[in-house]
């Protein structure tokens, strides 16, 4: 497993970009954990986070035709942990559904919703035709008691 990339930026970040196959989905639990460990977070939290990217990685390798994702992880503030899986089809936008309880899929963005404190899509690339889509969600960001 890569450790990731630790991004250039001032807030700190982990970032990786794999082939959009099932595997993606692992390596990127792995990359949450990795980073959530470096970051000393709560096992709430990083359990949490976990779940989430599986979700944003998984939809992303279901439901587009790319051939390639970025993972990132990012605290942008201390008590803020940001998901992010950007893919290269802006047009399939996510839509958070209501399913049966005898349906076997299409959970996904419920268990988002109900893990993170919001979450959302941004459309990148030139105005009026974007190349890129970028999934996002933000949880707080506990560390492990103590450690405060």
């Amino acid at each position: 497993m890569t450790a990731g990339r630790p991004h250039p930026e001032y807030h700190p970040g982990y970032g990786e970009t794999f082939e959009r196959t099932p595997a993606a989905v692992g390596i990127s639990r792995d990359l949450v954990r990795h980073a959530a460990g470096i970051w000393d977070l709560d096992d709430d939290v990083t359990e949490s986070a976990v779940l989430v990217a599986s979700e944003l990685v998984t939809n992303a390798v279901k439901h587009t035709r790319s051939r390639r994702l970025l993972v990132f992880v990012e605290m942008p503030v201390d008590d803020r942990l940001c998901l992010m899986v950007v893919d290269f089809a802006p047009d399939l936008i996510p839509v958070l559904r209501t399913v049966g309880s005898d349906s076997s899929h299409g959970r996904g963005l419920a268990l988002v919703d109900a893990l993170t404190d919001r979450w959302g899509y941004d459309l990148l690339g030139p105005l009026g035709h974007p190349s890129r889509k970028r999934m996002w969600a933000e949880l707080v960001a506990a560390t492990k008691p103590g450690n405060q």
